[in-house]
């Protein structure tokens, strides 16, 4: 009786220890697009495998409703929490195409790091070493223009130069120990100063304001990220008015479906690009997109004084009582 009774309780932790190692090896879960972990896959916007490898845990982030199954992310974490990565990783925009690419080493950024617009032009190139720039980076305006330059020894002495899509420069500096340091010369859009400030170790110690004239002022804009006048009351307000419900379509095991909305608005407010990047269904991002690009003007974003593009995520929802 003693020998069954050790009979059984070793095969039960033979088997509580094989289900531990299995539950280690793998690590399945679902993410809503604010990217908060949810159990139900109805909510969901992307689904995550980890698998626990000799080299680290390789993450696989997927689009549940793209309709290639595509990708979001493929990266290589040093610990099973994914907060450290450790190996190349890869970011995808929902139409497949490669988005960011790059090598981080003990949560580091190190080596040369690319990104492209989700039309396959190249967007931004830059060089680390050990999380901090180094060389040559460079930035393009989607249609090739240059957006800024930052040349970095590695002793973070170097500077940075950045254009509006007019080609009028918007700002120019010096960095010391890879902290901003000495004048910085910020411009507005027509050519004109907006700001001139100097720095001490990324501390800002003096500056002076200009008005697009050139005429000097006794205060600086507050600096803003783009904003739909009336604020988000308004935006919700805005939907509510103009926002439809694609005809012949029904949302299955859920009450609502969300279409999130990466769009870029220019120095006077208008939408000059627009991209899904949280996916559902095309005639839920066409209508998105719609009503989006019909939107009266936005309050464009301020930096240093002056008006600037900016990009902004909008998360579109749809219930059945948009119809």
């Amino acid at each position: 009786m003693k020998k069954t009774t050790w009979l059984l309780c070793g095969l039960f932790l033979f088997c509580c220890t094989i289900n531990q190692a299995f539950s280690q090896k793998f690590i399945d879960g679902y993410y809503n697009y604010r990217w908060q972990g949810t159990p139900s896959r109805e909510d969901a916007s992307f689904q995550s495998h980890a698998i626990n490898t000799d080299s680290g845990w390789y993450r696989i982030d997927y689009f549940l409703s793209s309709p290639k199954s595509s990708y979001q992310m493929i990266g290589l974490y040093q610990d099973k929490e994914n907060k450290v990565g450790n190996g190349t990783f890869r970011w995808y925009y929902p139409n497949g195409r490669l988005k960011q690419f790059g090598k981080y080493v003990l949560g580091k950024k190190e080596g040369t790091w690319l990104s492209w617009y989700a039309n396959g032009a190249p967007r931004d190139s830059a060089n680390y070493i050990h999380g901090l720039r180094s060389g040559i980076s460079m930035s393009w305006y989607k249609d090739g223009n240059s957006m800024d330059s930052v040349n970095m020894n590695e002793d973070g002495f170097g500077t940075f130069v950045s254009w509006f899509d007019n080609g009028f420069p918007a700002s120019a500096g010096r960095y010391q120990h890879f902290l901003k340091s000495g004048k910085w010369v910020y411009y507005h859009r027509n050519g004109k100063p907006s700001a001139l400030e100097v720095y001490d170790a990324d501390t800002l110690k003096t500056a002076m304001y200009f008005d697009e004239n050139g005429a000097k002022q006794d205060s600086a804009l507050q600096d803003a990220s783009p904003m739909f006048k009336g604020g988000r009351k308004a935006w919700n307000n805005y939907l509510g008015n103009n926002l439809h419900f694609p005809p012949n379509l029904d949302i299955v095991n859920s009450d609502h479906v969300v279409v999130v909305v990466d769009a870029t608005i220019d120095e006077d407010g208008h939408v000059v690009d627009a991209i899904i990047s949280v996916p559902f269904h095309p005639a839920f991002e066409k209508e998105a997109l719609r009503c989006l690009s019909t939107a009266p003007a936005w309050i464009p974003a301020i930096s240093h004084n002056r008006k600037v593009q900016g990009t902004y995520s909008l998360a579109v929802e749809f219930g059945q009582g948009y119809q």
